[in-house]
């Protein structure tokens, strides 16, 4: 799927933060073994719709957008999702209306990258197929998407 790197685990596996894919058996070797010390993460589902009425995403939200997007959203960007901002596409408005921080309105921007957006010389959408278009101030644009960045065509 989109949200785990374009792939999903073969039959019987398990996708792990950590590990990448292993074995159901082995996690439960791994838990048995921690004993008492194990701590278990629930699942994340990237496709999770809600909403909160506060600026700042409460930590399940952002654990889902990190999930989904793993690395900095802007064209050709490779910085670690959990090394960057998490960003309104559209900017929150103290003023606007409920539930403008939702992970459809969320996306991973490194801090150079939050800047270039957040003082305009460049502009984003996350489309309904969970990538991205990006448009800078002499109107070319970008497709961003799990598998890299594609430069659109100027009409």
């Amino acid at each position: 799927s989109a949200g785990t790197g374009g792939h999903e685990p073969a039959p019987g596996m398990a996708e792990t933060n950590l590990f990448g894919a292993v074995t159901a058996e082995k996690i439960l070797d791994w838990i048995r073994d921690l004993g008492p010390d194990a701590t278990l993460t629930p699942v994340i589902d990237t496709n999770q719709t809600w909403a909160v009425d506060q600026h700042d995403p409460p930590e399940a939200m952002r654990e889902q957008v990190l999930t989904r997007d793993r690395n900095c959203v802007f064209p050709h960007c490779s910085v670690d999702s959990r090394r960057c901002d998490l960003d309104h596409i559209t900017a929150y408005d103290d003023t606007g209306p409920p539930g403008q921080t939702s992970p459809d309105r969320l996306a991973p921007l490194c801090r150079r990258h939050h800047l270039a957006k957040t003082h305009g010389r460049w502009s984003y959408v996350r489309n309904k197929d969970g990538t991205y278009t990006w448009t800078n101030q002499y109107r070319r644009t970008w497709l961003v998407t799990t598998h890299g960045t594609i430069e659109l065509p100027t009409n």
